[in-house]
């Protein structure tokens, strides 16, 4: 700001880069995170969950999600271009809330700026007529007095899964979860990854509804809900049709078999196959003599 900056004709595009000037929405909590609406939403039976900038010619907004799952330089643009970010989620049926990360060893004022983003941006988002579903993050017990602001209790709430093969994550995991469960009480809970068999019945010993989601290994991808005591290989037809993935996996499986039916080939055949795909190449010795 400066003595001028009333008198300007137009804005430069970095002016309000906070997103200060624009709206300072209601808040309850002593941090200043903006308070998100209440939900007057129930979700469909066979919602999809897909992930930030799919296709929109592709999507069906009676059914898809917008979730965020990703890393943060694949959504910053919600936040940096709002009309963009507002342009794209306004084509699903109901978008969750960017998961901005938190981790531990980042500076508070760091978790709580990646909080208040969120929250500010679900609430822009419910301004414009847009559903909206908070996605829940934390990091430890010090992200608890701030994480969960914002959010009234009983609506329908997403979390993501941490990697738990190490016993101290699967610790502050646990914590966080059962944290949440207690202030948050959310009358649904869309889980995109794998719980532990703990972790699941924490979750409905608490009376919310668990619509647990696996993702497609290797993907940004999930698809509809599979039942809690599922997984994902147990519901292979219900992963989406994602442009190329299945052709990809098939592909390779196929390429796979092709291999084992030349156990004699030379190690450069091998590796043409699979560069190539499904078509064979054959080797010197297998090329048809020339035409005389």
């Amino acid at each position: 700001m400066t003595r001028s900056s009333a008198n300007w004709s137009a804005q430069p595009g970095g002016y309000d880069a906070l997103h200060c000037e624009r709206h300072i929405w209601s808040s309850d909590s002593p941090h200043g995170i903006p308070n998100l609406q209440p939900q007057h939403f129930d979700l469909p039976a066979d919602f999809r969950l897909l992930p930030y900038r799919s296709r929109l010619d592709r999507l069906d907004p009676n059914r898809d999600l917008c979730h965020f799952y990703l890393d943060d330089y694949r959504f910053e643009s919600t936040w940096a271009r709002l009309d963009i970010g507002a342009r794209h989620v306004s084509g699903y049926f109901a978008t969750l809330t960017p998961d901005f990360s938190l981790y531990p060893d980042w500076p508070i004022a760091a978790q709580l700026w990646n909080t208040y983003r969120s929250r500010w941006l679900g609430r822009y988002w419910q301004e414009g007529g847009i559903r909206v579903i908070p996605t829940v993050n934390w990091s430890d017990q010090r992200s608890f007095t701030f994480c969960f602001d914002g959010i009234e209790p009983g609506q329908i709430l997403s979390i993501g899964t941490a990697d738990c093969r190490r016993a101290h994550v699967q610790r502050r995991f646990e914590s966080g979860l059962a944290a949440m469960l207690e202030r948050l009480q959310p009358r649904a809970l869309i889980v995109y990854g794998r719980l532990q068999p703990q972790q699941r019945g924490l979750i409905e010993h608490s009376g919310s509804q668990l619509l647990e989601i696996g993702p497609p290994l290797g993907s940004g991808y999930a698809s509809s809900p599979s039942r809690p005591e599922g997984s994902l290989h147990e519901h292979p037809l219900r992963l989406p049709r994602v442009p190329g993935y299945l052709l990809v996996v098939q592909a390779r499986a196929e390429v796979r078999q092709q291999e084992d039916r030349l156990p004699t080939a030379r190690p450069a055949d091998r590796r043409r196959i699979a560069a190539r795909g499904l078509e064979q190449t054959p080797g010197r010795s297998q090329r048809p003599p020339a035409a005389e």
